[in-house]
């Protein structure tokens, strides 16, 4: 499995996530952020799984998306759909973009 650093587009998407949620919840996303790596799920990198320095993850109970509507554009001017989730403890977890057709992902328009 692939351990990386997180990419810009990432960090942006996450913390703009975080400034549209209650002060707790923003906290600790932002906290969660400035020491997440990130490890790709896909070679597309459509489902991206997040590790955060310092923190064993619980075991998988479940998880659940922030309430954030995010919606972009693929290359081809599809629509995406982008959700973000945490696991049961309220820490950053997994980011997904879905792509309701067929055709495979070439790259979001962030």
């Amino acid at each position: 499995m692939i351990i990386r650093p997180l990419k810009s587009e990432e960090i942006n998407l996450v913390g703009r996530v975080a400034f549209q949620l209650p002060a707790d919840q923003r906290e600790q996303l932002l906290f969660d952020l400035s020491c997440a790596m990130a490890s790709p799920v896909n070679q597309e990198e459509s489902r991206i799984l997040f590790k955060i320095k310092g923190c064993d993850p619980p075991s998988y109970e479940g998880q659940y998306s922030f309430p954030v509507e995010i919606r972009v554009l693929d290359f081809d001017n599809s629509e995406l759909t982008v959700v973000l989730c945490a696991d049961k403890n309220g820490r950053l977890f997994e980011l997904e973009i879905i792509r309701w057709d067929e055709e495979k992902l070439k790259g979001p328009i962030w």
